[in-house]
C-alpha cells in the first residue's frame, strides 16, 4: 500500500512540474506569446494581427504592428510596451510598471 501511495504522490508531483514547465514556456518565450496571441484570436470577435513580438509575458513585452479589425471598426497600433512585475501576483497585486501605446489609429 505504501508503494502505491508513493507512486501516486510522485505522479502528481511530476504532473505539477510538467504543467509549470509548459506555463513557463508559454509565458516566458516569444514563440509562446505568439502562440497565445494566435489561440486567443479564436475567442475574440474580429481579427487580431501582430507583426512582431519582442520579449515575454514574464518580463518586458513589446508588440509591434498590431491591427484589430471587425466589420464595424479598425484599430491600428504601431507599438505597445508592457512592463510589469509578475512576482506581485503571489501577494495578490497586479503591478504594472509601464504601459505605453504608440501610433494609435482608429
Amino acid at each position: 500500500m505504501k508503494c502505491w501511495m508513493k507512486r501516486l504522490v510522485l505522479g502528481l508531483l511530476l504532473t505539477v512540474l510538467l504543467m509549470a514547465g509548459v506555463v513557463t514556456a508559454l509565458l516566458g518565450s516569444r514563440p509562446g506569446v505568439q502562440w497565445l496571441l494566435e489561440t486567443g484570436n479564436r475567442f475574440i470577435p474580429g481579427e487580431l494581427a501582430v507583426q512582431q513580438v519582442q520579449g515575454s509575458l514574464l518580463g518586458d513585452l513589446r508588440l509591434l504592428g498590431l491591427v484589430y479589425e471587425t466589420p464595424d471598426m479598425s484599430v491600428r497600433i504601431g507599438e505597445v510596451t508592457f512592463r510589469w512585475m509578475p512576482s506581485g501576483l503571489f501577494g495578490g497585486v497586479f503591478h504594472v510598471r509601464e504601459l505605453t501605446v504608440g501610433q494609435l489609429r482608429y
